[in-house]
């Protein structure tokens, strides 16, 4: 089913975001790391992933930073074993996203 988008598309209208979950429109779904981390969805969050910052939701207190993470984040995207540069003339944001899902992956 996870082809299928008429097939997503009411899994996620009649299981995954039923009624009072998450605000929602027929063109537009969005949610925010307080609502998904909140307790309308679930009674405890264990866990929080997505860019180390101090705005995590207020419920799970202060972030707290592993030592050296930065470090290796900033050594990944400064190797060219990771990153590459490709120097485009003209582009559109869909053939970029075309060009980047045609890549090889690593």
């Amino acid at each position: 089913l996870r082809m299928s988008p008429v097939g997503v598309q009411h899994y996620l209208e009649h299981y995954a975001f039923v009624s009072g979950s998450l605000d929602r429109h027929e063109g537009q779904l969005s949610a925010s790391g307080q609502e998904l981390a909140g307790e309308q969805l679930f009674r405890q969050c264990l866990g929080f992933s997505g860019t180390p910052n101090d705005l995590l939701p207020r419920r799970m207190g202060e972030c707290m930073y592993a030592k050296g993470d930065d470090g290796k984040v900033m050594t990944a995207l400064s190797s060219s074993d990771v990153v590459s540069i490709v120097e485009l003339d003209a582009w559109t944001p869909l053939g970029l996203l075309d060009m980047i899902a045609a890549a090889p992956s690593a």
